[in-house]
């Protein structure tokens, strides 16, 4: 990506960790309420932080970021439901978020099966890959390509 460093912009990522609610042990933080209900309840994404601290959560300005659960919905997925036909789903393994899901005695975060196209939920012990995110600067151009994943979009260097 060294080659590309100077069309990725330094912006402020967003990891939720505000709490939603309580249960017994367990904590459930800021996406929980919007992804796990977001089937029954058309509760919508967001891209916006509510929690500002530089903590656990908060925003952080990074050139490379993790993507969030809030992002893959945006992406397409909406949460505990198979969508073989969502464009990251691709081989069979899953990817860790940056959104926490629960904590009791052991932590959890929203995860994607690759090969499902399913946002579950996944242990942070498990060894699963990661999905980077990175914002590009305004001025910058590409060739060719619409967005899609059979056509990419290709940066002009």
């Amino acid at each position: 990506m060294t080659s590309y460093d100077k069309y990725i912009a330094n912006t402020r990522f967003c990891n939720d960790t505000t709490v939603a609610s309580t249960s017994g042990n367990y904590i459930y933080y800021g996406a929980f309420n919007r992804i796990s209900e977001s089937f029954k309840a058309e509760k919508d994404p967001i891209f916006q932080c509510a929690n500002t601290e530089k903590t656990y959560g908060g925003e952080y300005d990074l050139k490379v970021g993790l993507i969030t659960a809030d992002e893959v919905q945006y992406a397409g997925e909406r949460g505990f439901v198979d969508s073989n036909y969502f464009y990251m789903a691709h081989k069979s393994s899953w990817f860790w978020t940056a959104s926490p899901y629960t904590f009791s005695s052991y932590a959890y975060v929203f995860g994607v099966s690759t090969f499902e196209g399913l946002m579950d939920t996944t242990g942070v012990s498990s060894e699963d890959d990661v999905r980077p995110t990175v914002n590009l600067k305004t001025d910058t151009l590409y060739t060719t390509g619409n967005g899609t994943k059979s056509n990419p979009y290709i940066i002009n260097k």
